[in-house]
């Protein structure tokens, strides 16, 4: 609408309109105004001040109250404020008219500023009353509908709406609005003056748009909607299947279009059978498309496509070609010379890239692999350890839908194993071995009781290569004989063979007639043998191992032979053996010996002795190898050849053993004091200890026996005793005897 712009009102300050146009015959009264008569005015009377304020009501009846300044001298008059009260109705305010009947400006300017631009109108003018144009707010909403696709996009939708009418001098009222909804969403309420006109406009790529009404208005009341609705454009896509070879067969693919979260498609095992064709439908136009065949390079076959990778269907849609040619197989066959029947084997096979590998079989077993390209070359190759493999044919070509056939013969590799035996004294005797190589339930071999007569070797043949042996010789460290092996344990006999060593040693052996001046011994007389290979420390007793002493069978090598001990005075045999010692503190005598494989070697020892003579209490208990005289009667004894007091035990008193130079010496020690056994105990020790060194005389072994009797009778079990006190009955007979025994001691009983 053209509007023009009166001489007699100038516009001043922000917010204005530059354009203005008189409204002749006056400010009407209540009513309708603007396009369409949609607006109501409200008519404000001036109150003539500088500053005041009016109120006037809508014809709908909404009430405003406005305040506002005048000079009608000068001409100027401006809104101060504007306030609808109560507030919450919502109104568009579109003009200002006022003045004098002739003449009425109209004067547009955004009521919201506070306070408003100035008009500026001609002196004689007066502003008694002003007016002005309220347009009601309506409201409306738009909603998304998606169909075809389950995306969750955004759709941008433009919505312009217009408040015009071409016979009215007003200038339009203008409304745009710029929204974006998904699949189901609907606006906010989006408000416009009422009687606008509404458009909603869309633009999607891929999509078919339709706008329900396509014009929404004159809008009068408030709830109206607008339908935007997008129908996703599809197109199709062909597969295209060509097999080559082989019985026809099913292929079926899958086909994924889009990428998520954004919008896909996917259609799962599409069939075709043999050769053929199949599309597929309702694809969303624009996406990129792959395709995958589930049998590609299976089963043998061999796949192409064309074009590879994805597939935009764009608008028109999209082709795909699949290529299958048929395989043909290697059949691979296994035999076994010689080895054992659950021995298997591990063939390797290379067809080249996607078709190497290896089979494991056992003699007699095949197995086939299927699914090689056509053309392909097979090489065969196996390394086994033990066997020598032959290939029928090697290598060999594959061809469509045949079956290429290999067979595998290996032969079990053998080896040998020498046994030498070595027999060190004794008759040459027949000696058996038993070769056991492997371990069940795996390859095994076995060779039982293998001859070998003296000193000799054997060979057994046949073993496989490979596996341990263990040779056992039957009659090994038996007889007398110690056996030893090289190398001991277990001998792989590998590739080349194997060899074991046996030694046998007949074992020697030591036996001791002892005599003691020349008849046979009363004493007690110990002999050790010590040394040779092993350190043999072997000890044989007269009166306690049987005679003669027998010191078993040891190893040849040298030894010590030693008699422990020898009474000083005593003279043993041993002593005239070349290299023979005597130790003068111990008394012992000893001798190197060498024995020989097989040696018997038998020593008869006598032992010269004195005999006779008595000896006191005090000769024992100072005479021995624990006093603490001050005598030096040890080495003295030695030279001199008396005897000790530990020559002599064990000797027994009554039920007490003495069997110790330590309690010997307490005995002797003890024979004083008011307890009458002490004595008896001490006088028959020393009895004793005279009756074996020789001494006699006619009733005093009589006296002995009487002594023990009564020792036992008291239970005599340790020196000192305390039984036989001053009031004890036995007293008298103990005294008695103790003193028959010390005459007898003495040298004066007889």
């Amino acid at each position: 609408m053209a509007l023009s712009s009166p001489a007699s009102a100038a516009l001043v300050g922000p917010g204005l309109d530059p354009t203005v146009a008189d409204r002749p015959g006056g400010i009407p009264a209540q009513g309708s105004c603007g396009v369409g008569g949609f607006g109501d005015y409200v008519k404000f009377t001036t109150g003539g001040g500088s500053v005041d304020n009016a109120s006037a009501t809508t014809t709908g009846g909404k009430p405003f109250v406005a305040t506002y300044s005048q000079n009608e001298t000068t001409g100027l008059f401006r809104v101060e404020t504007l306030t609808q009260t109560p507030s919450g109705t919502p109104v568009l305010f579109n003009e200002i008219v006022g003045g004098v009947s002739n003449l009425n400006p109209i004067w547009q300017f955004d009521p919201t500023l506070a306070p408003s631009p100035t008009l500026n109108i001609t002196s004689n003018n007066n502003f008694s009353q002003w007016a002005l144009c309220v347009y009601t707010n309506v409201t409306f909403s738009v909603t998304k509908k998606v169909v075809g696709s389950p995306t969750t996009q955004a759709f941008d939708i433009k919505v312009d709406c217009v408040l015009d009418d071409p016979a009215d001098t007003l200038p339009p009222i203008s409304s745009h609005f710029d929204l974006s909804l998904a699949n189901g969403a609907t606006s906010a309420l989006l408000t416009v003056p009422k009687g606008s006109v509404c458009v909603a406009t869309e633009s999607a790529t891929g999509y078919t748009v339709s706008i329900s009404p396509a014009s929404l208005g004159p809008i009068l009341t408030s709830g109206s909607l607008i339908t935007v609705t997008n129908t996703r454009n599809t197109t199709s896509l062909t597969i295209n299947k060509t097999q080559t070879g082989g019985t026809a067969q099913v292929w079926t693919f899958d086909v994924n279009c889009g990428t998520a979260p954004g919008e896909t498609f996917q259609a799962l095992d599409v069939s075709i059978t043999g050769s053929g064709s199949a599309t597929v439908n309702g694809i969303p136009t624009g996406l990129s498309c792959t395709v995958t065949e589930d049998q590609a390079n299976s089963g043998g076959f061999t796949t192409t496509v064309n074009p590879a990778g994805s597939i935009n269907v764009g608008t028109n849609g999209g082709t795909v070609g699949f290529t299958n040619t048929a395989p043909g197989s290697l059949k691979i066959t296994k035999i076994n010379s010689g080895g054992p029947a659950s021995q298997s084997f591990t063939i390797g096979y290379n067809c080249g890239a996607g078709f190497t590998g290896s089979v494991t079989l056992v003699g007699g077993g095949t197995q086939t692999i299927n699914g090689i390209p056509a053309g392909r070359i097979c090489t065969l190759s196996e390394t086994p350890t033990g066997y020598t493999p032959s290939f029928s044919v090697n290598p060999t070509t594959i061809t469509a839908g045949g079956t290429a056939e290999v067979v595998v013969t290996n032969t079990r590799n053998t080896t040998s194993l020498t046994i030498t035996k070595t027999q060190n004294g004794g008759t040459a005797q027949a000696w058996t071995f038993d070769v056991n190589c492997g371990t069940a339930p795996g390859e095994t071999f076995q060779a039982l009781d293998v001859l070998i007569t003296g000193s000799n070797t054997a060979t057994v043949s046949g073993i496989p290569t490979g596996l341990s042996c263990t040779v056992t010789e039957d009659q090994a460290n038996s007889g007398g004989f110690d056996t030893t092996v090289v190398p001991a344990g277990v001998i792989n006999v590998g590739n080349a063979g194997g060899a074991i060593a046996f030694t046998n040693t007949k074992r020697a052996n030591v036996t001791i007639t002892k005599t003691q001046n020349g008849g046979a011994p009363t004493f007690q007389y110990t002999f050790r043998l010590t040394g040779g290979p092993d350190g043999v420390s072997i000890a044989r007793t007269t009166l306690v191992d049987p005679s003669p002493l027998d010191f078993g069978l040891v190893k040849p090598g040298s030894y010590t032979l030693c008699e422990l001990a020898v009474p000083a005075g005593t003279t043993s045999g041993l002593a005239s053996l070349p290299g023979a010692t005597i130790n003068a503190t111990t008394g012992d005598v000893c001798a190197p010996i060498t024995l020989t494989a097989g040696q018997n070697l038998s020593i008869t020892i006598d032992n010269q002795l004195r005999t006779g003579g008595q000896r006191t209490i005090g000769y024992w208990r100072n005479w021995n190898t624990c006093a603490s005289s001050n005598g030096n009667q040890l080495a003295n004894a030695a030279k001199t050849g008396k005897t000790l007091l530990d020559q002599v035990l064990p000797l027994s008193l009554g039920n007490y053993l003495v069997d110790t130079c330590a309690k010997g010496v307490a005995v002797l020690s003890n024979q004083a004091g008011k307890y009458a056994e002490n004595q008896l105990a001490a006088q028959l020790l020393a009895a004793k200890a005279n009756v074996v060194v020789g001494a006699a005389c006619g009733t005093i072994n009589a006296v002995i026996t009487q002594a023990d009797a009564l020792l036992v009778g008291i239970g005599y079990s340790t020196s000192p005793s305390s039984i036989v006190g001053s009031n004890h009955p036995q007293r008298a007979t103990f005294t008695s005897v103790a003193s028959t025994l010390d005459r007898f001691n003495n040298g004066l009983l007889c």
